[in-house]
């Protein structure tokens, strides 16, 4: 239907793109996280008209500058936290009195350095997916072990479902895994209503 907004396309996917995530092979998702990531990115994760108008305005006003830009260095100083980075291949440095990483969690497992999540790899209980993405393990959150079978007794939820579900970290499914993590420690049924 030619009448209807990109944006409502995008969330009548919505429901469906666990689905879809579990239908794809290896290689697929592969060439979704390199190809098409970016886009369904900015896309899926919109910010409301309001917060947008907001954003606009300090721009015009010069309290926000957006750019983008490679940290190299960050320090803490007396006047705030100096950042050195390259942007555009020019190295430059700026003080600011607050930095926020929105670059999200390290999903990539093999890079972590908690000591039990290292403890649980080098073990052969934890492994990360092909993708970087979070760990196998199957759709209900069992653990898949180096040897490719369940680990029993680790379970997961939310992120790290992540390489097996895609979308995996909002409320709802959240409280559904939530949910039925109960159920398979005791075989019965919970409810948090």
């Amino acid at each position: 239907r030619p009448n209807v907004p990109w944006s409502a396309v995008i969330d009548g996917i919505r429901p469906l793109t666990q689905k879809i995530w579990l239908s794809w092979n290896d290689a697929e998702k592969a060439y979704f996280l390199k190809r098409i990531r970016p886009f369904w990115e900015i896309a899926r994760h919109r910010i409301p008209e309001s917060s947008y108008a907001i954003l606009q305005n300090m721009e015009k006003q010069g309290k926000l500058i957006i750019g983008k830009a490679t940290i190299l260095s960050g320090k803490s100083i007396p006047e705030g936290i100096e950042v050195t980075f390259d942007e555009n291949g020019k190295k430059k440095m700026t003080i600011f009195q607050k930095v926020i990483n929105c670059t999200g969690p390290e999903s990539n497992y093999r890079k972590l350095r908690f000591p039990i999540i290292r403890d649980l790899i080098d073990q052969g209980c934890v492994v990360s997916d092909p993708n970087g993405l979070g760990i196998r393990c199957t759709p209900e959150g069992n653990l898949i072990n180096a040897s490719g079978n369940i680990e029993p007794g680790l379970w997961c939820i939310g992120p790290m479902l992540e390489a097996v579900l895609w979308e995996t970290t909002a409320l709802r499914e959240l409280r559904q895994q939530a949910e039925a993590f109960p159920a398979a420690l005791t075989g019965r049924q919970t409810s948090f209503d």
